[in-house]
């Protein structure tokens, strides 16, 4: 598995962690790391995180073939109003619980040099009872490889 993979996968299972019972405000029901389109979300089983790979800047350093690399994540966040009218407090628990679950690891278990939380779109939310609100955060994280 490539270093991109990793960083993918140590991401998805730090974000399966956020819970309740983790000591987090939220519970995520589930996370992708391929990216869904609106058909494919399950809307019974909300809040859910979609991730994406973005974009990847290159930064060579002196003496080779070695090279920064710099890669940013996309988390698409999906929550529903859990019937108490107050979805905006919803997605923010929830986009507060991602920064905290992020920041203990910012080498995404050795993997990387640093992790850090880049923009966060603000949430799209549609009032109403059983109503879905949507949030965009994008994570950049730097490490380094040989090419």
């Amino acid at each position: 598995m490539g270093v991109r993979e990793n960083i993918l996968a140590n991401l998805k299972s730090t974000l399966e962690g956020i819970t309740t019972g983790n000591g987090y405000n939220t519970t995520v029901n589930a996370v992708y790391d391929n990216p869904l389109s609106l058909s494919e979300v399950d809307t019974t089983n909300l809040p859910i995180i979609d991730i994406s790979i973005g974009a990847e800047d290159y930064t060579p350093l002196l003496g080779g073939n070695v090279f920064n690399l710099n890669c940013d994540f996309l988390f698409r966040i999906y929550v529903r109003d859990d019937g108490s009218n107050n979805i905006r407090s919803q997605i923010n628990n929830l986009l507060e619980d991602i920064d905290k679950a992020i920041i203990q690891d910012g080498t995404r278990g050795s993997t990387a040099i640093d992790t850090t939380i880049g923009a966060k779109d603000p949430p799209r939310i549609w009032s109403g009872k059983g109503q879905v609100a949507i949030a965009d955060v994008i994570i950049s994280v730097l490490y380094r490889r040989d090419l």
